[in-house]
């Protein structure tokens, strides 16, 4: 058994990831369902992504789904990013341990784990409905093999991209920081007549 440092820590372990990012990162693969529940709010615009309005209602009617200034979705290019890491990774793990990835995306019983980690009201009328997107179910059929990822031989690439592309997610639908008032600015600017 060799020692080697851990890619993301640098703990000892005998692979290239140690057993805490390990559950770390399948503790985010487990947050997925979630994320993307959530991204399909701030498309729909029913979240809350300002710090507030100050006036009244505007004159216009808005869209109903949510456009940056290019008049593209904001959360198609993050969703994008997820489906495809997710879904490299899926694929190549499935490939290595030598079972059928299309087969296991189709069960009945991943599909209720997935709606089992949406982290909204739970509402069991809505599980018939609502569909479970590719990128859902492939991120909780990679929680069930810890063992295999961790002994993977391009662990530090799946880490590395899962977590990139989870954080790009996150930052496209967190709520942007409330302004808080500091105190007047202290610094004195001059122009050219003082």
């Amino acid at each position: 058994m060799t020692n080697v440092e851990c890619h993301h820590c640098g703990r000892i372990t005998d692979t290239d990831l140690c057993d805490l990012c390990t559950k770390s990162l399948v503790k985010d693969l487990h947050a997925i369902p979630g994320l993307v529940s959530d991204m399909t709010i701030t498309r729909a615009r029913l979240d809350r992504m300002t710090v507030g309005r100050h006036g009244g209602k505007s004159a216009e009617t808005s869209l109903p789904v949510r456009l940056d200034q290019y008049d593209r979705r904001p959360t198609q290019r993050p969703l994008d990013v997820l489906t495809n890491e997710i879904g490299t990774w899926a694929r190549d793990l499935a490939t290595l341990i030598g079972e059928d990835l299309d087969a296991a995306l189709d069960s009945r019983g991943l599909r209720q784990l997935v709606h089992n980690h949406r982290q909204k009201r739970r509402d069991p009328a809505a599980l018939s409905t609502e569909t479970a997107f590719d990128v859902e179910l492939a991120a909780i059929w990679l929680t069930h093999y810890p063992n295999e990822i961790r002994r993977h031989p391009a662990a530090a690439e799946l880490h590395d991209g899962i977590a990139d592309a989870i954080a790009y997610v996150r930052k496209v639908i967190d709520r942007q920081p409330e302004l808080v008032y500091k105190g007047p600015c202290i610094h004195r600017m001059y122009d050219e007549d003082r």
